[in-house]
């Protein structure tokens, strides 16, 4: 909100495991090829309007999450 004076309504993420590359294996102190989770997001104003991109790569062997998930809607008899 500060630069762009836009709320964030809402984020997507999706989450991916994919091996290290060299690149990515140096910076998380790991070895080339370990287990890694690859989050990207991209959060979103009100209107639909995409406000940032963000990217993350988390070692295998040092990450857990917790989701908290609200039902929305119902499932009746088909």
């Amino acid at each position: 909100k500060k630069y762009c004076r836009y709320d964030v309504s809402y984020q997507t993420s999706e989450v991916h495991a994919l091996k290290a590359n060299e690149t990515i294996a140096e910076y998380l102190q790991t070895e080339t090829g370990a287990p890694l989770l690859h989050v990207a997001e991209i959060a979103y104003a009100n209107e639909g309007l995409p406000l940032f991109y963000a990217t993350h790569y988390f070692r295998g062997d040092r990450v857990s999450f917790r989701q908290i998930r609200i039902p929305t809607f119902t499932i009746g008899p088909a």
